[in-house]
């Protein structure tokens, strides 16, 4: 049987389930990112999920502010750091999407 994964090299709701223990394992890079028509830089960390796959994660502004709250704002601190995923819907440009939310273990 073939399990299929059709979510990329990302850490989003298409790769991850609700309760996944997430773990940075590297320091990360911030790259420019393309939306809307307008470039930012965006953070992308390289995660674990359930000690298995590496995929890259951008957090979001709000979880950013989280892991730095609590580990520093020095990503090069949250090495080692863990999190669980919880999935939750929010609107966006009147579009339901489900993102992730994470809960610091």
């Amino acid at each position: 049987m073939v399990e299929t994964n059709f979510g990329g090299q990302y850490l989003n709701a298409d790769t991850a389930a609700d309760g996944d223990t997430i773990e940075f394992i590297g320091e990360g890079s911030y790259v420019d990112l393309e939306s809307r028509g307008q470039t930012k830089q965006v953070l992308n960390i390289p995660v674990k999920v359930n000690d298995k796959k590496e995929l890259l994660y951008t957090p979001s502004q709000k979880a950013g502010q989280l892991f730095s709250k609590s580990w520093g704002k020095n990503t090069s601190t949250w090495v080692g750091h863990k999190f669980k995923v919880k999935l939750v819907i929010i609107e966006v440009a009147g579009k339901e999407m489900s993102v992730i939310r994470p809960q610091i273990i």
